[in-house]
């Protein structure tokens, strides 16, 4: 069903268990369920109760994104998508005007020598 994935650590002799989303969610939601202790999950698992309170706190704060409307979240990011397209436009046309404005003041022998 649910596993570890282990995995050598290059910096240490021993090796770290890493655990797989399915089964850290399965954890957690029996924590959040609360029939049984941080420390008989624990010990039914074989993760420490900390981090067993570690993975409950992160689904509590993460749930509710699985809430969110999907048209909510395409419509902030098109918004934030015409935000960058109009920023750098803006950036364009003063790259141009600074480029023309130079090239205006190259011509007047008063100014060509403070801006080179």
């Amino acid at each position: 069903m649910f596993g570890v994935k282990s995995t050598a650590n290059t910096t240490m002799s021993k090796q770290r268990k890493q655990y797989t989303e399915e089964f850290k969610a399965a954890v957690a939601l029996e924590a959040l369920k609360g029939e049984s202790s941080l420390q008989e999950l624990a010990a039914k698992h074989g993760v420490a109760p900390g981090q067993i309170s570690e993975w409950k706190q992160q689904l509590q704060q993460g749930a509710a994104q699985l809430f969110v409307r999907k048209n909510k979240a395409d419509k902030n990011v098109r918004k934030l998508e015409k935000k960058v397209n109009d920023l750098e436009q803006l950036v364009g046309q003063r790259e141009y005007e600074l480029a023309w404005l130079k090239k205006k003041a190259m011509s007047v022998p008063a100014w060509r020598d403070a801006i080179k």
